[in-house]
C-alpha cells in the first residue's frame, strides 16, 4: 500500500487512464491520495479528504509518504484563503517561489511554516486558521465574492476553473467544514432548511433535473442571492421555485433543498 501527497499547485484527475479522458476533479497542493493501482504511466488513486477515485499522471505522482505521514489527517487542516499565494523551500538556493491554491493545505502549519514530505516550506501569506472565522456572511463574503467570473470546468477546483460543487468545496473547507467532492453527496449531509424565507447566508441550495437528481449547488448570499458556477461563478436571484438569470429573464435551475452546516 502506497500514498502519496501533490506538491504541485494543481493536478488533473481523469475517469481513464488516458489524457483524452474525462477530468472528474483536480488534486491541489498538499492533498494527500492512497494509490490503489497502476497501468502503464498512469497511478490510479482515492483522494483523502472525500475518497474520490480517478487515474493521475505517473509523472506527477512525485512525493511518496508513509502512512504514518498519511495520517496527517488527523491533524488540524490549515489551509490557504487567497485565491493564489506563494510559497518558496526553505533549501531551495535560487529562492524560487511557487503558486498555490485557495483551499491548498499547508500540513504541521507553524508561525509561516510547513512541510510536504521532508521538505520545507515558507509562506508569507496570511493564513486564518477554521476558528478565527468569527462572522459567517463577512467571512463567506470575503472568500466566496473574488471567484466572481472565475470560469466553469467540470472537474475544476480553482479560480482558473471550478464546477459548482468544486466551488462549495473549497470555500467550506476553508472554513474549516468538510463537504464530499459532488453535488449530490453535499446534499446528504447538513441540517434541512424548509423554507427559503428561513435561509440565510452560508447554507447551501440545491436543484435537482426533471430525473430529481440533484445536479447543481450554490451559496446562499441571503435568502434572495446565492453565488455558484453556471457558465462562470457568478451572482443571481433565488426564490421558492429556483435559481432565476435575470440577463436570461428565465429560471436556470429548480430548486430541490436547502442545506445549514453552521
Amino acid at each position: 500500500m502506497q500514498f502519496g501527497i501533490s506538491d504541485l499547485s494543481i493536478i488533473q484527475v481523469r475517469s481513464n487512464p488516458l489524457h483524452q479522458s474525462e477530468q472528474v476533479t483536480q488534486l491541489i497542493f498538499g492533498d494527500t491520495y492512497e494509490i490503489v493501482g497502476k497501468q502503464g504511466d498512469w497511478v490510479k488513486i482515492i483522494t483523502d479528504y472525500d475518497t474520490y477515485q480517478g487515474w493521475i499522471s505517473a509523472n506527477q505522482c512525485l512525493l511518496l509518504i508513509d502512512k504514518q505521514y498519511f495520517a496527517l489527517k488527523n491533524e488540524p487542516l490549515i489551509v490557504t484563503h487567497d485565491l493564489i499565494s506563494y510559497i518558496s523551500r526553505k533549501d531551495d538556493s535560487l529562492k524560487a517561489k511557487q503558486a498555490i491554491l485557495a483551499g491548498s493545505r499547508l500540513p504541521f502549519y507553524k508561525n509561516g511554516v510547513f512541510t510536504i514530505g521532508n521538505n520545507e516550506y515558507t509562506i508569507t501569506d496570511k493564513v486564518i486558521l477554521p476558528e478565527h472565522h468569527l462572522n459567517l456572511k463577512d467571512s463567506i463574503n470575503n472568500l466566496a465574492l473574488p471567484w466572481l467570473n472565475a470560469p466553469y470546468l467540470w472537474g475544476g477546483r480553482s479560480v482558473f476553473g471550478v464546477d459548482c460543487s468544486g466551488f462549495t468545496q473549497t470555500i467550506f473547507k476553508q472554513l474549516g467544514v468538510k463537504l464530499m467532492r459532488d453535488a449530490y453527496q453535499q446534499a446528504e449531509s447538513g441540517e434541512m432548511i424548509n423554507f427559503i424565507l428561513e435561509g440565510r447566508c452560508g447554507d447551501l441550495a440545491f436543484f435537482d433535473n426533471e430525473d430529481k437528481k440533484i445536479i447543481h449547488t450554490g451559496i446562499l448570499l441571503s435568502n434572495e442571492e446565492i453565488i455558484h458556477a453556471s457558465g462562470k461563478v457568478r451572482i443571481d436571484k433565488i426564490d421558492h421555485y429556483g435559481i432565476f438569470n435575470v440577463e436570461k429573464n428565465a429560471y436556470s435551475h429548480h430548486l430541490r433543498m436547502i442545506k445549514r452546516y453552521f
